[in-house]
């Protein structure tokens, strides 16, 4: 049962397997570059794993307006590094808004760093009501902070929870 500051988020089981996709990455396990050998040719060098983490939000629903606010960190990111889509999880069958991207290391790789900001691919995930469609989803992306207005309509019907046996 959910707690004053429990995460509302939910994953699609399905992510992991087509987030390269989403992503449009051609190799998932590392950034690479071409360094010349000795016979002229050019081979692919590892540079860094390719890091990927997920983004830190605040969700909020407000019961007066039947609306959900999520705002999510994404310091330094530019705008055309972030995708947002809205699908069905194909498993649990949740409709889903997913915000997903890529933010860029601005030190060099060389020599000694010391890096507390993250870096990488990011994505996260918030389900949504059935209904909602793309022209729902209000967008604002500004210092940083994006924010997501999902108008959910009116509140479902409180259930009693059940208790599932186990065999």
């Amino acid at each position: 049962m959910p707690t004053v500051g429990t995460a509302m988020a939910v994953s699609c089981p399905a992510q992991s397997s087509w987030r390269e996709g989403l992503l449009g990455l051609t190799n998932p396990s590392f950034d690479t570059e071409t360094t010349p050998t000795q016979a002229g040719q050019r081979l692919p060098v590892p540079l860094e794993p390719v890091r990927r983490y997920s983004i830190r939000a605040d969700v909020h629903y407000s019961a007066e307006e039947n609306v959900m606010t999520a705002m999510f960190e994404l310091p330094g990111v530019k705008k055309g590094d972030v995708r947002i889509t809205i699908s069905v999880c194909p498993f649990s069958r949740v409709r889903q808004v997913s915000v997903s991207g890529l933010s860029r290391a601005v030190l060099p790789l060389q020599g000694h760093s010391v890096r507390e900001r993250k870096f990488g691919e990011f994505f996260r995930t918030l389900a949504v009501p059935p209904e909602t469609t793309r022209e729902d989803i209000s967008v604002t992306f500004e210092d940083g902070i994006l924010t997501l207005r999902i108008p959910c309509g009116a509140p479902a019907q409180a259930e009693q929870p059940e208790d599932v046996p186990i065999p």
